[in-house]
C-alpha cells in the first residue's frame, strides 16, 4: 500500500521522469552530491529556494508556478485573504510567489536578473552533462 503524501503537491518527478533524468542525474546537474534534496522536493516535503526553484524550472522547461502549482495555488490564496503587508524573505520560493501575485506579474520576470543566471547555470550544466552522456541537448 502506498504511504500518503505529507507534503505540498509538484509537478517535478512527472518532468524529470518526462525527460528521462534518474534523481542522480538532477542532483549532479545541480551540484548536488546526493539525492536526497531532489527526493524531498518532489515528495512536496520541503521547499527548494528561488534560486534552485528556477533552475528546476529551467532544467524541465516549465514555469516555477507551473513545476510548483500547488504551491503556487497556496501563494495566491494566502496573498488574497490577506489583509496585512508582508516583508518577503530572501530567496524563499513561497514569498517569491505571493510577491508575484500583488505585482501581477510571474516570478521569473520578478526577479528577471536571478532568472537569468539560475538559466545560464542551468544550460551550461545541462550541456556538459548530456555531452558526457552522449544524449542530445534540449532547446527551446
Amino acid at each position: 500500500m502506498a504511504k500518503p503524501r505529507t507534503g505540498i503537491a509538484n509537478n517535478l518527478k512527472w518532468y524529470r521522469e518526462s525527460y528521462g533524468y534518474s534523481l542522480k542525474d538532477v542532483a549532479e546537474l545541480l551540484g548536488h552530491t546526493s539525492t536526497s534534496s531532489i527526493s524531498n522536493w518532489e515528495t512536496g516535503n520541503v521547499i527548494p529556494n528561488l534560486f534552485t526553484a528556477f533552475k528546476l524550472s529551467r532544467l524541465c522547461r516549465t514555469s516555477s508556478a507551473h513545476l510548483f502549482e500547488d504551491l503556487y495555488k497556496l501563494a495566491i490564496i494566502e496573498t488574497d485573504a490577506s489583509k496585512t503587508e508582508f516583508i518577503p524573505r530572501k530567496n524563499n520560493l513561497f514569498d517569491a510567489f505571493k510577491l508575484s501575485r500583488l505585482q501581477k506579474t510571474m516570478p521569473e520576470d520578478l526577479f528577471e536578473e536571478l532568472y537569468k543566471q539560475a538559466v545560464a547555470e542551468t544550460d551550461a550544466a545541462e550541456k556538459e552533462f548530456l555531452a558526457r552522456k552522449n544524449k542530445p541537448h534540449f532547446t527551446d
